[in-house]
């Protein structure tokens, strides 16, 4: 998902899963804005500026990436990587005449051993001297 493309405070859902004519969904709540995975408590999110900031810190020292945060109706928190998710009611029109089935998300980390930042969000020190060693031989 191009998070630029949307504002926080924007409606949306968010999905676990899709096949046969039904939709596991984690539930419908809004895009809060992108923050570093992981954060749960802050209220504004981070600038683009801020967001390289971050993730090139992270790049050089290892660490969580920033990632869209979705706070869904319910309360409970997931984040984009964790799904698939956009407009609330363009993702409705276009699944329409599809069985939506709620899911909840902690439980679904549980059962899918999750509860750790996703591989994709972390860059370990090793990784980062790696990346710029064959960015480096690239050029």
């Amino acid at each position: 998902m191009l998070t630029f493309l949307h504002k926080p405070g924007e409606r949306v859902l968010a999905i676990a899963s899709g096949k046969n004519g039904v939709l596991d969904v984690y539930g419908a709540g809004v895009y809060e804005g992108d923050f570093p995975y992981g954060d749960v408590t802050s209220t504004a999110p981070l600038s683009p500026e801020e967001q390289s900031k971050h993730d090139l810190h992270a790049l050089d020292h290892g660490g969580s990436l920033c990632n869209p945060r979705i706070r869904l109706d319910s309360g409970k928190c997931v984040w984009g990587c964790e799904c698939w998710w956009g407009p609330e009611a363009a993702l409705r029109k276009e699944y329409e005449g599809y069985e939506l089935r709620e899911v909840d998300i902690e439980e679904h980390r549980r059962e899918s051993g999750g509860g750790g930042v996703p591989s994709m969000l972390v860059v370990t020190t090793d990784e980062a001297e790696r990346w710029k060693r064959e960015a480096k031989e690239d050029q």
